[in-house]
C-alpha cells in the first residue's frame, strides 16, 4: 500500500504543487482528540480516517497510476465530541473556520479533487465539515466528504432497533418497517448483496451505478466471528445503536491500528440499555405521521443518540466492544472502503454532487452550534476505567 514520505504540507512547495498538478486528490482529515472509553486512544477518529485514505488511495492506483497518496495535514479539532478525560472540544464557528482555511489554502495551493475525511459523528461537526467541501466546490475544486453517507446509512436503520427500550421491552413494530422482524432488525446471510443486507447504504442517487453494491453483506459477515449464539444475536439486535466506541468501532480500530487497542476491552460490560429522549422520539412519529419520513429517521437516530449520553454514569462507549475482533473490522472496513470509492468516483471523477450530512437543522436549532445540543456529564459522572 502506497505511503507518503511526508505530508504534502512538508513536502517543498514546488514539489507540492507538483504533485497537485497531476490531479490526485488531497485526503484531508478533521478529527477530535476524543475519549473513547478506557480502550480505544483519543486519536482513534484520525487513526481510522488515515487507514481509510490509505485503502482508498490503494483502490485507485491501479486505474490512476500517476496519483500520488497526498495526505494534508490533520486538523485536530471535532465539534460536540464525547466527554471525558482529554477530550478537547471545540464550537461549530471554530472548526468551520478552521475547516474553510484549510480548504481555501489547498485550492490556493492547486488541488483540483479534495476528500475530507472524518470518522466523528456529531452532526455539527458534520456540518462544520460540509463547509470545507462547499467553499471548495465554489472555487471549482471537486470534493466530498464521504462519511456523510455512512451516517445517513445509520439514521436509516436505527428506528428498527428494539435495543434502547432495554431489557424486556421492546419499541412497537409497524408493519411500515420492512426490516424488523417481532421487535428486531432481520439479518440476511452473510452473502446476500450489501443492499439487501443494509438498505440504508442504497443510495437515493444521481447515478444508477450507485444504487446497489454487489458484495457480501457486512452485518452478517461481521456477526459471524462472534463465536457464541447468545451473544451473537444481541450484538445484531442492538448494532443500530453501536455508534461509539463499541464493537463496531473498536473492531475498525482493531483492523487499522491494533497497537491502540488496549486487550482489556475483552473486559468491559456491555453498555447499559436506555430508552430514547420520549419528547424527541414523539416529534420523530409526530414527524412520520406527516409524511417527513427522512426526519423522522433523523429524529430517531437523535432521540437515541440524547439517550445514551444521558446515561448516568456515563460509560464513554455504546454496545459491546469486549466482543470486537480485527476480523469483523476488516469486514466493515472493506464495506466502508466500497462505499467511499464509489462516492468518491462519482464526484472526484464524473462531477456528480457530492453527499449532503444528515441533521442539517439541528445547526439552526442549536443558533449556529452556539446552544448546546446534550447535556454533558460531570467529570465524576465519567467511567474512565475499566475497573469502573
Amino acid at each position: 500500500m502506497p505511503d507518503p514520505v511526508d505530508t504534502l504540507l512538508d513536502l517543498p512547495h514546488a514539489d507540492a504543487r507538483r504533485l497537485l498538478s497531476t490531479g490526485a486528490p488531497v485526503f484531508l482529515t478533521v478529527n477530535p482528540v476524543e475519549f473513547h472509553g478506557p480502550h480505544l486512544s483519543l486519536h482513534n477518529d484520525r487513526l481510522v480516517s488515515t487507514g481509510m485514505a490509505r485503502e482508498l488511495h490503494a483502490r485507485w492506483a491501479g486505474a490512476r497510476p500517476e496519483w500520488p497518496f497526498l495526505l494534508a495535514d490533520d486538523l485536530e479539532m471535532g465539534v460536540e465530541p464525547c466527554p471525558g478525560p482529554g477530550t478537547r472540544a471545540h464550537g461549530l464557528p471554530e472548526v468551520r473556520a478552521a475547516v474553510e482555511r484549510a480548504c481555501a489554502a489547498l485550492a490556493d495551493l492547486g488541488a483540483r479533487r479534495v476528500v475530507i475525511l472524518t470518522f466523528h459523528g456529531s452532526p455539527l461537526h458534520g456540518l462544520a465539515v460540509q463547509a470545507g467541501v462547499d467553499l471548495l466546490l465554489s472555487r471549482g475544486v471537486r470534493a466530498l466528504a464521504p462519511f456523510h453517507v455512512v451516517l445517513r446509512a445509520l439514521t436509516r436503520v436505527s428506528h428498527s432497533s428494539p435495543a434502547a427500550a432495554g431489557p424486556g421491552r421492546r419499541r412497537p413494530c409497524r408493519a411500515a418497517d420492512p426490516d424488523v422482524d417481532g421487535g428486531h432488525p432481520r439479518l440476511p446471510p452473510a452473502s446476500a448483496p450489501l443492499s439487501t443486507a443494509m438498505p440504508s447504504l442504497r443510495r437515493e442517487a444521481r447515478n444508477p451505478s450507485l444504487t446497489e453494491l454487489e458484495e457480501p453483506g457486512p452485518l452478517g459477515a461481521a456477526l459471524d466471528t462472534i463465536a457464541d449464539p447468545r451473544e451473537r444475536k444481541e450484538m445484531a439486535r442492538d448494532l443500530a445503536l453501536d455508534f461509539h466506541a463499541g464493537f463496531f468501532e473498536t473492531s475498525v480500530a482493531l483492523h487499522y491500528a491494533p497497537e491502540t487497542v488496549s486487550p482489556r476491552h475483552v473486559d468491559l460490560p456491555p453498555c447499559p440499555p436506555f430508552r430514547p429522549h420520549a419528547g424527541v422520539a414523539a416529534a420523530s412519529r409526530l414527524a412520520d405521521r406527516l409524511g417527513r419520513a427522512e426526519l423522522a429517521r433523523e429524529l430517531r437516530f437523535a432521540a437515541a443518540a440524547l439517550a445514551w449520553i444521558a446515561l448516568r454514569p456515563f460509560p464513554g462507549y455504546t454496545g459491546r466492544p469486549h466482543l470486537a475482533n480485527a476480523a469483523a473490522g476488516a469486514v466493515f472496513a472493506r464495506h466502508m472502503v466500497d462505499l467511499y470509492e464509489r462516492e468518491a468516483r462519482a464526484v472526484i471523477e464524473d462531477g456528480a454532487p457530492p453527499p449532503r450530512p444528515i441533521l442539517t437543522w439541528l445547526g439552526g436549532l442549536t443558533l449556529g452550534g452556539r446552544l448546546p445540543s446534550f447535556p454533558r456529564p460531570r467529570p465524576d459522572e465519567i467511567v474512565a476505567t475499566f475497573d469502573g
